[in-house]
């Protein structure tokens, strides 16, 4: 029994769990007005934005992680 995930269950999990990882979907309803609104905030409170920034990536990372687990535990 070898520990970890084969590189190809490695990859479809990463295929399937493609929109969590978009941000297309997000900005694909913001229109042009919006958008320098959310920069010009996004520049006056950096250190608030990054912080939100780092714990949505780090969300990401951790179900991608949970679902790369199960995935090697079918296998």
């Amino acid at each position: 029994m070898t520990k970890g995930i084969k590189l190809e269950t490695l990859k479809q999990v990463i295929e399937r769990s493609k929109f969590d990882l978009s941000t297309d979907d997000v900005l694909s309803d913001i229109d042009r007005d919006e958008f320098e609104e959310i920069l010009n905030f996004a520049e006056e409170n950096w250190e608030e934005v990054n912080f939100i920034i780092n714990m949505a990536i780090s969300h990401s990372l951790n179900r991608l992680a949970i679902r790369s687990s199960f995935a090697a535990d079918i296998e």
